[in-house]
């Protein structure tokens, strides 16, 4: 392995966190999966120790793990703002023809070149893997397409969420933009889930 590659085991040592709990994190996608080096074999980067030693700390905080969740997927682009194709495609567990396709339809932007090489924003293996689920669910291509004539609706959400913030500030001098995000989540959530049940 390389000088930035770890077994599970070295990851576990270097930060203290069992290797079961490791594990649980990359089942709920808290961290990103390993990188697989062979069939029961994967390899942790820097990046994994980092988001670790951070949900450790979290934790000892105080924190759920589904605020953790949403906190560190909020800094991950701090942590690393861009993967290559080949890492998004990897992260995203999706093949590289489902990729393709979504670049061909439009439902991601092509990748830009930075230092000769072409990379995505990190923040697209979420979106990536929404995408995967809503098709392996049934959702079809065409349905998906329509989010982009929802776009306003989402804007309009998101200068909402910040008034929220905004007036947090104004009122208070220390509060969690965190826990704000998530209740403005769950209300907007029951909203529409309100709808279905009328």
């Amino acid at each position: 392995m390389s000088e930035n590659e770890y077994t599970i085991s070295q990851v576990s040592k270097i930060t203290g966190v069992s290797t079961s709990a490791i594990n649980y994190y990359v089942r709920l996608n808290i961290i990103e999966p390993p990188k697989k080096t062979a069939k029961t074999r994967s390899s942790f980067s820097n990046l994994h120790i980092e988001k670790i030693n951070e949900i450790k700390k979290l934790q000892n905080n105080g924190f759920p793990l589904k605020l953790i969740k949403k906190k560190l997927n909020s800094i991950s682009t701090e942590l690393k703002e861009f993967f290559s194709v080949e890492e998004i495609i990897e992260i995203s567990e999706v093949s590289k023809i489902f990729y393709e396709d979504l670049i061909k339809l439009q439902l991601i932007k092509k990748p830009k070149t930075i230092d000769g090489e072409e990379v995505h924003p990190a923040n697209l293996v979420k979106i990536i893997r929404s995408y995967k689920v809503l098709l392996d669910s049934g959702v079809s291509y065409e349905t998906i397409k329509r989010h982009e004539e929802y776009k306003k609706l989402s804007e309009a959400e998101a200068y909402f969420l910040l008034e929220h913030l905004n007036d947090a500030k104004r009122n208070k001098s220390n509060f969690n933009q965190f826990e704000i995000v998530e209740a403005f989540e769950n209300i907007r959530s029951f909203y529409r889930m309100d709808f279905f049940n009328e």
